[in-house]
């Protein structure tokens, strides 16, 4: 674990983020809040002295929201998935995130194949077969989500 510290010069909502490859998949990423100095001067000079203070009620209540997908696998095991396809984007979102909490729907093998049963003749002919996250692959390249 690593302590950042730095002097903040604006204060506002930010969202920070790792910038080597797989960190943002693994979560490293989050809100940052930084809240105004009492007594900085702000931009509410030709706002009623009323509206004001519920300005400045609402910026002392003020809470991230953060919204994020979810794979449900590591980045490493997303990379693997990348390679075996061949396209970068080879990945399937398991979930929505608000502000870290979701819920699943993640169809078993049964659910995927019932649901692509009327498609088994062209699967077959073009040499495709379903993965357990429901995307048509050769053994080259991934070809449908």
């Amino acid at each position: 674990m690593y302590t950042y510290r730095w002097l903040a010069e604006s204060y506002g909502s930010y969202f920070y983020h790792a910038h080597t490859r797989g960190q943002i998949d693994d979560g490293a990423y989050g809100p940052i809040t930084i809240r105004p100095k009492v007594g900085i001067p702000k931009p509410f000079d030709m706002i009623s002295e009323a509206d004001v203070e519920l300005l400045e009620e609402a910026e002392a209540a003020v809470q991230p929201l953060l919204l994020t997908d979810w794979r449900h696998q590591t980045s490493n095991q997303t990379w693997h998935d990348q390679l075996a396809s061949g396209i970068e984007s080879a990945v399937c979102m398991d979930s929505l995130l608000v502000n870290g909490k979701g819920a699943v729907d993640c169809w078993s093998r049964e659910e995927i194949d019932a649901s692509v049963s009327g498609l088994a003749n062209l699967f077959s002919t073009n040499g495709l077969k379903l993965t357990d996250k429901g995307y048509a692959v050769t053994s080259h390249r991934s070809l449908l989500y």
